[in-house]
């Protein structure tokens, strides 16, 4: 993990990840030496000695006896010859252990009939499983289970200049909107049209059927390509270090499944209900402060409290997706944020390659398997109802339902899926703290930036691998992190994608 950039104006210092999955590993291969290894051998070899001791004696017992109970058979026999041949017979019996063999001969008779106690038999598994206790508790102590799982960060991200252009160029899209809709666009639907032309007038309000927003999407909107390079370098230059900051995850494993500018209006949509989103990192970025109200409520699902949090413009929060939240109500004017969802992904979605992503980041991780869980679950109930149906919207999904695996979409897979997502949600919930950290204090803010952007120049120096921030929007993967669909908007706005 590189060094961050703003480093020396934190306010709140993350863990070091680094030190800590360097430390875990070496207490790991420690604890599997010393319990399966050392104390298993000292215990076997110190009762085994002693088990060899007394069988020596007991055998060196019953020669001497056996030799004895012949000498009295043949003093009966013999009277005459046992004074002048008693010591000699008897030297000869107590001295046969020593005429037998040697020592490593008696041990490997003792081998032959040894009988480990039963504490012994019990004792190797109980330290085998104690061993793998102690791993298992240490990687559910790792700061992305319990430090960063339910954690909330907000840190300067945009200047107030920078804030007042990412909202034009959302004015812009929406007016290229509208325009559209006026001239009956071929390419627009009549509803598309529609809903374009009501207030307010070029925003998209039908995306996220379920908790539907006023918005513009960066990629299927029309803002233009300088305007997603504008973003991309103060997104990469700015929120992929601090995600890596604070929750350890390798910018190249950031992908972008959906970013669009959304408006709170209070005569409008002055609220979005409590929800979490389809992604494993979530964050919005406050744009204005000509209003009054609105911020962010978080919800404590296990005590069912709640905490709200107020940004200041330019700031952003930043967060595990899986955490409930709500957008409060605006009752004055209207408020504009810029809001992500990011994907970290172990492979790249489309083509299968490793994004250096850590295993304590992602499969030893609880949000990371919460979600991914459930895009397995998803995906394979997607497969199973199209193959009811017997209906394919594309090609693309013939081909993906065809080439399914039948093991993936076995029901005792599926619950096994539906189970872990279950387990993983109400354990973090109930073992991750939930907390704000205000990561760099208000007079430091431009210090802060400046300090990125130019930690930023320097990697693109360096050749480092960037977030993808626009190509890999709206679409649907499986729990091994490939591709199985594109969101309806992608494929109906396909062309879009193309020049990214």
């Amino acid at each position: 993990m590189m060094e961050f950039p703003g480093e020396k104006y934190l306010h709140h210092i993350p863990p070091n990840y680094d030190e800590w999955r360097s430390g875990v590993i070496i207490r790991s291969f420690s604890a599997i030496l010393v319990l399966v290894c050392i104390i298993p051998y000292v215990i076997v070899a110190i009762v085994k000695g002693r088990a060899f001791q007394q069988w020596k004696k007991e055998a060196s017992s019953t020669t001497v006896a056996i030799g004895n109970d012949k000498i009295s058979k043949q003093q009966k026999k013999q009277m005459d010859c046992e004074r002048s041949r008693n010591y000699e017979e008897s030297s000869n019996k107590k001295n046969l252990l020593t005429n037998e063999g040697t020592e490593m001969n008696l041990r490997q008779k003792f081998d032959k009939v040894y009988d480990p106690h039963w504490s012994v038999t019990l004792i190797m598994p109980l330290l085998n499983l104690f061993c793998i206790g102690c791993i298992i508790t240490m990687l559910f102590n790792s700061p992305n289970n319990t430090y960063a799982a339910r954690a909330i960060f907000q840190a300067p991200m945009l200047s107030s200049a920078e804030c007042k252009e990412v909202i034009a160029m959302a004015h812009r899209a929406a007016e290229r909107n509208f325009n559209a809709a006026k001239r009956a666009d071929g390419e627009l639907t009549q509803e598309a049209r529609k809903l374009f032309m009501d207030h307010p007038k070029g925003w998209r309000k039908d995306r996220h059927t379920k908790y539907p927003t006023t918005d513009l999407n960066i990629v299927i909107d029309p803002f233009l390509k300088e305007d997603r390079m504008y973003l991309e370098e103060k997104l990469s230059a700015r929120l992929a270090p601090m995600i890596e900051r604070v929750y350890g995850i390798v910018p190249s494993a950031i992908r972008a499944n959906d970013m669009f500018v959304v408006r709170y209006d209070y005569d409008a949509q002055p609220k979005l209900v409590s929800h979490t989103d389809s992604s494993d990192v979530s964050f919005n970025i406050l744009l204005n402060d000509e209003f009054r109200g609105g911020g962010t409520q978080f919800l404590h699902r296990p005590s069912g409290q709640t905490f709200s949090v107020h940004p200041e413009k330019g700031q952003g929060l930043v967060h595990t997706a899986v955490l409930k939240h709500e957008g409060l109500a605006v009752t004055k004017g209207t408020r504009y944020i810029l809001v992500g969802f990011l994907n970290v992904d172990a492979v790249d979605p489309f083509t299968g390659e490793p994004t250096g992503l850590s295993k304590f980041a992602s499969w030893f991780s609880l949000p990371w398997l919460q979600v991914r869980m459930k895009d397995g679950y998803k995906a394979a109930h997607k497969r199973l109802k199209i193959q009811a149906a017997g209906i394919y919207d594309n090609e693309e999904d013939s081909r993906t339902t065809v080439n399914a695996k039948k093991w993936a979409d076995h029901k005792y897979f599926r619950s096994l899926l539906r189970d872990i997502h279950t387990f993983t949600s109400n354990f973090a919930d109930s073992w991750a703290p939930h907390f704000l950290a205000s990561l760099v204090r208000e007079e430091n803010a431009t210090d802060y930036l400046n300090a990125l952007d130019a930690g930023y120049e320097q990697s693109k120096q360096a050749d480092k691998k960037s977030p993808i921030w626009f190509r890999g929007q709206q679409i649907s993967i499986d729990v091994n992190g490939l591709i199985t669909e594109g969101w309806r908007t992608r494929r109906m706005e396909s062309d879009r994608f193309d020049d990214l």
